[in-house]
This record gives structure tokens, sequence and C-alpha cells, in this order.
């Protein structure tokens, strides 16, 4: 399948599509099953990484560069749901509107 509109954000580790105001990165490096991992720009990848493991998550892996002074992780939520942040340093990051569901 092929998306309609290009990619927002295309790097040899990364490749980042805005589908719905929520962003969906593509790991090239990850397993095939675990490729699509939805994941939210942050302003310090260690420390969602720690909010995520305080809520149960299990990290997969420490916080690492991945090219362009960008850092990203993934976890494992308790419900068994891979989910990453990624850090940005040239990218701002828009702030949550509220707590949201399930918060």
């Amino acid at each position: 399948m092929r998306s309609a509109r290009p990619p927002h954000f295309d790097r040899p580790y990364r490749v980042g599509f805005d589908v719905g105001g929520s962003k969906l990165g593509l790991d090239p490096d990850a397993a095939p099953a675990d490729r699509a991992v939805p994941d939210r720009g942050v302003p310090d990848a260690t420390a969602a990484l720690a909010a995520l493991t305080d809520t149960g998550a299990l990290p997969r892996g420490a916080v690492r560069e991945v090219g362009d002074g960008s850092t990203l992780a993934t976890a494992v939520t308790t419900a068994g749901l891979v989910i990453g942040v990624i850090e940005h340093p040239h990218v701002a990051v828009v702030p949550s509107i509220g707590p949201g569901p399930g918060r």
C-alpha cells in the first residue's frame, strides 16, 4: 500500500508520517513485525523512557543516537504495545492538549 502523502521526515534511520496529527515512525533496523512503531516527539527521550518504565512498561534497550542529533527509545507497555519516544533537537515538540483518555 502506498501513501498518498510523502513522509514528513525521511532519514536513513527513520521515515516518519503524519497520520491525522499522530506520528508514525518506520524503523528500517527493526524486526519486520516491529517496523511500524508509533512514536511521540519529546523534549527529552531519556526522561520519557523513564516515565514509561514508571508505568510498568519494559524498555527495549537504552536510548540510542539515531542520527542528526536525534535519540530514540522504544518500550513495551503492560498491554503489550510497542511505543517509541524520539527527541529531535531541530524539531519543535508540540505539547499535548489536556490529559487525554485513559490518563
